[in-house]
């Protein structure tokens, strides 16, 4: 039986959905423009997490939303290990993504 912490509501979800696509809306309105591209990481409920596409602000094509919102959160957690979190995003991750998803847990 899963915690009371660990469940979401339907409310939840669509706010953790809202936030991905707000993120996507910032990073393709930034500076220069970008990609949009955003997601957010959850754990028990609350968002721990998030990130959006830096690619062409960062010159690096491997900062996508997903991996922005992993290396923030492994920063900010201080560790690579992210089992038992959730991550919303704005699209249907590409397969770097998805394997970075599956490597952090």
């Amino acid at each position: 039986m899963a915690s009371q912490n660990s469940v979401t509501t339907l409310d939840d979800q669509r706010r953790f959905i809202r936030r991905a696509i707000d993120l996507s809306y910032i990073g393709a309105c930034t500076k220069r423009v970008g990609e949009p591209f955003g997601a957010v990481i959850v754990k028990d409920g609350k968002i721990i997490g998030e990130g959006y596409n830096m690619m062409t602000m960062n010159s690096d094509p491997t900062a996508h939303g997903e991996i922005v919102a992993i290396r923030n959160t492994c920063e900010s957690i201080k560790s690579l290990d992210l089992s038992g979190c959730h991550m919303y995003s704005s699209c249907e991750p590409c397969l770097m993504c998805a394997s970075a998803i599956l490597l952090t847990g």
